[in-house]
């Protein structure tokens, strides 16, 4: 699939399509097969035109299928026709390499580890830490992972149990209190030993979460494995019933190295914004050379709304920032009984709320993205920044968002 295709918006036909398919096959196909949307492939090449996509543990010859139950070349729904895919998957969770890297403070994309026993011996289970997240009920500061890495209960050290970089050795950062097993995805909750990032290594500041997922799209991810790698949408799978992303199936760029491995599961998967569309969760297409080394991998991620939501959490964005702020004049903030709702990235329950460097009156946090505001009184006539400044000291920035009229 060439970076340089055009993203292909995924409109409501093709998600009643693939609903209507999955209704008509669904006592024929295997019970862990996806019926997703995605670029149709011809002869292994991606091309610029979706498909109905069903991924099966295994592809079947035509001569091996009862008639009916061979996925038709085409699918017609609600007036529309609709190409169809079959593709084998067999996605693989990653959660098995080390690499004995220490940070401090700790961030996205780096390793985190527990220990279980068996009750004979001890043994490490090792993934990623995808991102920084707060939580919606008072912007407390956690790190999202997937479940199968670090279970509810569990220590989760930083890197393994050996000895980090310039022989510091490793500790505990905090304990696996929240997840979900069925979305795959859990928090971590830090006890203090080290500060925290809200960047994902060798990535940069992240800008916040997106929902929207376009076919052919380009994205990134940072892994304790392979590191940062780039890849494109190749197809999603809906929710059943709802017109919105589950999961996304990622392949990598042209030239074939991995998109992902072993040890990378809960890396989170970014957009060219830096926004967090998803998180990582399972390896699928691997393939090695002789020696052993993986030579080619594609993703599966889960759509990172549905995690953030059972999980009560917002991605984490240092220093704050501001979308938003209405009302924006101090007419209409009268006309809304004195309040103005500030929106943006990056709150906690100590932000303070500053117009052209006056405290705001009063501040109500109502999420890590929302604040409910009583501007000062202030002169006429003039136009102030509004600064939000956690309660780390961090601020935001002044921008044409945070404006305020008098």
């Amino acid at each position: 699939m060439p970076a340089s295709r055009e993203p292909m918006a995924i409109p409501p036909e093709a998600f009643a399509a693939a609903a209507s398919l999955r209704a008509a096959f669904s006592a024929r196909l295997p019970a862990d097969a996806r019926i997703g949307i995605g670029a149709k492939q011809t002869a292994g090449e991606y091309q610029d035109r979706l498909a109905i996509v069903v991924f099966v543990p295994r592809k079947l010859p035509l001569e091996e299928l009862a008639q009916d139950e061979a996925v038709p070349p085409s699918w017609r729904e609600g007036g529309h026709d609709f190409e169809t895919d079959v593709v084998e998957s067999n996605p693989v969770p990653m959660a098995v390499l080390n690499d004995n890297t220490f940070y401090n403070p700790v961030m996205g994309g780096i390793e985190v580890a527990i220990e279980e026993t068996d009750g004979v011996a001890v043994h490490t289970r090792t993934g990623t830490m995808g991102c920084v997240v707060q939580r919606r009920s008072d912007g407390s500061r956690a790190g999202l992972t997937c479940h199968h890495v670090a279970m509810p209960g569990f220590d989760v050290w930083q890197p393994t149990t050996g000895l980090g970089s310039g022989a510091t050795a490793a500790s505990v950062i905090g304990k696996s209190v929240t997840g979900d097993p069925d979305l795959d995805c859990a928090l971590i909750e830090f006890n203090g030993v080290r500060g925290t990032d809200c960047r994902v290594r060798d990535v940069g500041p992240v800008k916040g979460s997106s929902s929207s997922v376009f076919v052919n799209q380009p994205v990134i991810k940072r892994g304790r494995t392979t590191g940062l790698t780039t890849g494109l949408v190749a197809a999603v799978i809906p929710n059943p019933n709802v017109y919105n992303v589950a999961e996304i199936y990622i392949v990598p760029d042209p030239g074939g190295f991995p998109f992902c491995w072993f040890g990378d599961s809960g890396s989170v998967v970014l957009n060219v914004s830096h926004e967090v569309c998803g998180l990582l969760f399972a390896m699928d297409q691997a393939t090695t050379d002789a020696s052993g080394e993986p030579i080619f991998s594609t993703g599966w991620a889960r759509a990172i709304q549905p995690v953030l939501d059972v999980l009560g959490a917002e991605i984490a964005v240092s220093p704050p920032d501001i979308v938003q702020i209405a009302p924006n004049t101090a007419w209409g903030v009268l006309a809304n009984g004195g309040y103005a709702q500030v929106d943006g990235w990056g709150f906690d329950a100590g932000s303070t709320v500053l117009f052209g460097g006056v405290p705001a009156v009063s501040v109500i946090p109502a999420s890590p993205r929302r604040l409910i505001v009583m501007p000062p009184v202030q002169f006429p006539g003039q136009t102030v920044d509004v600064t939000v400044v956690n309660s780390l000291g961090e601020a935001s920035i002044p921008s044409p968002a945070g404006k305020f009229t008098y």
